[in-house]
Parts: structure tokens; C-alpha cells; sequence
């Protein structure tokens, strides 16, 4: 656990996993080979709207069971990240923040030789594909090799379903009235079989205008170029769920010019498949199974 301070002077909580001590026998075989990584590979995990990072223990605990080290941090005005909360006025300060603390994490323990994942649920399914993909541009621009190895999303949020007058007044209520409640969020039970009321972390308010607001400009920008995605995407979705749109996700994948992409739905309404106990751990099984595929893709080809 550690705290870091964004470019607005904000503090921001984040966290990591990482796998145990590995065996006398194969410790003594890494230090024999000192180019050996000390994992497998890093995941770096953006949390949804009203959420935080410590939302993903099944997921967690099967990657470093396998040898990956897992690192996540809250958003600002989320869990214990300093700012009002589940508020902010562009989604490009959770981007700048998103960007800062994974440059931070690789630079500290040494990652850049290693296979690097992203996952993002929801509102953060939305801000990594932006994060990978504006990451992947400046990396052609600088003849660099992309950073991110592969994009895995649950129900991310690249279409949504707003009340028609919100969606109308977006641009006014979110520049006049920012602050103002525009849409309560749907039953719980849409997001997830877990208590929430007994996690004091996640806020059940509805979404402010100006947040609002930038969920449907994202949605739009998102779409719209999503040809020029080009890193590797597993997308994750319930069918029947009603906070983000499934028809959405396929429309992503399909459009997307990604040449390895998955799309996988599940037979449910839940919204937080991570955060449900009947899905988490087979979620968290596939997710795992198509990195350890593309990790073993990448060692062959390397």
C-alpha cells in the first residue's frame, strides 16, 4: 500500500499483489540466470465508477497464484483517494493519473522487460481502452515496441444507457450544473450478488452531470475510433446487463483493428462480474487462461 501525488496535488491510494517467495529450486535456477524476470507478467487494474481497487480479490488471487504480480490504485474521489467523491470534471485526469502510476510501478520494480497487461471494469473498461490505445500511438510515433501486451475488460463502459432527457441536456446540465444528480444507478442487484452495504468503500449516490456527461463523450470518442485500436482485447460482458450495453461491447470488438480479440458473454444480468460470487472465479479462469496463452504466444515468438 502507498499514496501518490497526481499532477493536481491530489493523493491517490494504490496498492499491489505480488506472488510468494518462489521455491529454494527455482530461486536458485533465477539467480543463476540474472536476465530472468521475477514474474511472469504485471496486471494494472482500473476499477469502475462508484468503486475501488480492492473490488478484484478472486481475479487477484489466481494471477499470483500463476507467478503475475497485480497493481491497482483508486481513482480519484474513489475509495481512499483523496477528491470529491466519484467526481471529476475530464476523464483525462483519471487517464493522467492511470498513466502516471503505471510509469511510476514499471520504473520502481524493474518491468519493462516483462509482459504487461490492462484490465478494466466498466468506467475503467473505458479509460483503458483510451490509456492502451493513445499508449500504443506515441509508441509508433517514437519507432517503440507497444507497451501493453493485451487489454482484458469487463463490461466496459463504451455504451451505456442514459435516461433520454439526460442524454438531451448532457452538454448544458454537465457545464452549468456539474455537480447536480442526473441518474441513479440501477438495483444493486445489476452490479453484483456481493453486500455492498457492508463495504463503506462503495458509494450507492447517483452520477453527477458532469460525469455524466463525460461517460457519453467517452462512449462517442471511443466508437468512433475504434479502428485505430490495435492491442490485443478480451472483453468480458453479461448478457442481459442493463448499466452497460452488451450490444456495445460486440460492436467494439468488431470494429476494433486489433488482430487478436475475444469476446466472451456470460448467461447473467450482473453488471460486476468480478464482484460476483457465482462468476468471479470463472471470469477470473478465462481471463487468466487467454494471458497465459498470450504470454506463452509471446516467449515463443521472442
Amino acid at each position: 500500500m502507498r499514496l501518490f501525488t497526481n499532477s493536481r496535488g491530489q493523493r491517490i491510494f494504490a496498492q499491489q499483489w505480488l506472488p510468494r517467495r518462489r521455491s529454494d529450486a527455482r530461486r536458485k535456477r533465477r539467480e543463476k540466470d540474472t536476465n530472468s524476470p521475477r514474474f511472469k507478467g504485471a496486471l494494472f487494474i482500473i476499477h469502475g465508477l462508484n468503486a475501488h481497487s480492492n473490488r478484484y480479490s478472486t481475479l487477484v488471487r489466481q494471477f499470483v497464484a500463476k507467478d503475475y504480480a497485480v497493481f491497482a490504485h483508486d481513482l480519484c474521489g474513489h475509495g481512499r483517494s483523496d477528491g470529491l467523491r466519484a467526481y471529476t470534471s475530464s476523464f483525462n485526469h483519471y487517464i493522467a493519473d492511470a498513466r502516471m502510476y503505471v510509469q511510476d510501478v514499471v520504473s520502481r520494480n524493474r518491468l519493462q522487460a516483462i509482459p504487461k497487461f490492462l484490465v478494466g471494469h466498466s468506467l475503467g473498461g473505458a479509460l483503458a481502452i483510451r490509456l492502451a490505445r493513445d499508449d500504443a500511438d506515441r509508441a509508433r510515433r517514437l519507432g517503440a515496441l507497444p507497451p501493453w501486451d493485451g487489454v482484458l475488460l469487463t463490461a466496459p463502459a463504451v455504451a451505456v444507457f442514459p435516461k433520454p432527457l439526460v442524454k438531451l441536456f448532457a452538454p448544458i446540465l454537465g457545464t452549468l450544473f456539474p455537480f447536480m444528480r442526473v441518474q441513479s444507478l440501477k438495483a444493486r442487484r445489476n452490479f453484483s450478488t456481493s453486500p455492498e452495504t457492508t463495504d463503506p468503500l462503495i458509494m450507492t449516490a447517483g452520477v453527477r452531470a458532469r460525469v455524466g456527461y463525460e461517460i457519453l463523450k467517452s462512449c462517442s470518442e471511443i466508437m468512433n475510433s475504434a479502428s485505430s485500436f490495435s492491442t490485443a482485447l478480451f472483453i468480458a460482458h453479461a448478457k442481459a446487463d442493463r448499466v452497460t450495453s452488451m450490444q456495445g461491447s460486440q460492436r467494439f470488438v468488431e470494429r476494433a483493428g486489433s488482430r487478436v480479440k475475444t469476446f466472451r458473454l456470460y448467461d447473467s444480468h450482473v453488471h460486476d462480474l468480478l464482484g460476483n460470487p457465482g462468476l468471479a472465479a470463472q471470469v477470473s479462469r478465462d481471463m487468466l487462461e487467454w494471458v497465459e496463452e498470450r504470454v506463452g504466444k509471446l516467449a515463443k515468438d521472442s
